[in-house]
């Protein structure tokens, strides 16, 4: 018998957390599974085969316009049990409920199992996004910046906030997606500048004649403490080919260094050619990119009466 309920209690959330981790690789705190329960229109849930957890779900609002997103994941054991349908009919109705006429998805590439399910109920890839991960030795040293220009953590000149916010915002709008990513001022500041996952001394800014001219977040990476995730890095459009995202990037891995983390995870969508050659440059190694999906709800819906 399956049984989905939701994730609301510590015992739940664990389990969820680690059916997420065996399936995705990535490890979540409780700490932070709670922080995304309390967004507004996330809903976490999971499910129980014979009363024993073996899928999770998590699903939401996107800011790409008219989706959702739905992430029903489910333990190899367990697949072929009917887990994963009941979870995506959760995503429907999520979606439905939050007036969205598109969901998006996203599976590790090469994981044909997966693929294979969500093509079945109408998802088509639609976008590549390339992992990558830099080592760190522990005595890396990051060139100083070039005169005029000054390097310091936004959280030390909260009077640049909004400065940071122009760079940031017209990043957005240029990311290689192929349709509009409408990310508002007040989710910017919810997910790169206040929340528990951004480590401050490590979320920099670049000024230059009192204004930002570029940005590199940095977030916790679940529960790996040894390891950071690069948030969004953006530059200034007037300034962008003069090197400074390369330039921010390599002062945050110096920093990351000294203050003992080992590995810095980094996310990039293919077409995104400058950011990749940065990256490549920086010492980044590719790992399975994930592929990104989406399916309108109509066709996920006529599916499952098929």
């Amino acid at each position: 018998m399956i049984e989905v309920r939701p994730a609301e209690e510590d015992d739940d959330l664990e389990a969820w957390a680690r059916i997420t981790a065996a399936v995705t690789g990535t490890k979540w705190t409780l700490e932070e599974i709670r922080r995304y329960t309390r967004r507004s229109g996330y809903r976490y849930l999971l499910a129980l085969l014979d009363g024993v957890p073996a899928g999770a779900f998590v699903g939401g609002p996107s800011d790409l316009a008219g989706r959702a997103f739905a992430l029903p994941r489910v333990l190899p054991d367990a697949r072929r049990r009917g887990i994963g349908s009941a979870l995506l009919r959760e995503g429907v109705a999520l979606a439905r409920a939050l007036g969205r006429d598109r969901l998006g998805s996203e599976v590790r590439a090469g994981d044909d199992g997966s693929l294979a399910f969500a093509t079945r109920y109408g998802f088509e890839p639609w976008s590549l996004e390339v992992e990558l991960v830099r080592v760190l030795r522990g005595d890396e040293v990051a060139a100083p910046p070039p005169p005029g220009l000054d390097v310091v953590p936004l959280a030390s000149r909260p009077d640049l906030v909004d400065s940071a916010w122009e760079v940031c915002k017209s990043a957005f709008e240029d990311l290689p997606l192929g349709e509009p990513l409408h990310v508002t001022r007040e989710r910017w500041l919810e997910e790169d500048v206040y929340d528990g996952r951004v480590v401050p001394d490590l979320t920099l800014v670049a000024v230059e004649d009192g204004r930002v001219v570029a940005f590199a977040g940095m977030l916790a990476y679940g529960a790996d403490p040894q390891a950071v995730e690069n948030g969004l890095t953006a530059v200034r459009r007037e300034c962008r080919g003069r090197g400074l995202g390369t330039m921010i990037k390599e002062l945050q891995a110096e920093r990351a260094a000294r203050a003992g983390y080992r590995r810095v995870v980094t996310y990039t969508q293919e077409g995104n050619d400058a950011m990749r050659r940065v990256n490549e440059r920086l010492g980044y190694v590719e790992r399975p990119a994930w592929v990104k999906l989406v399916a309108s709800v109509a066709a996920v819906e006529k599916a499952f009466g098929s």
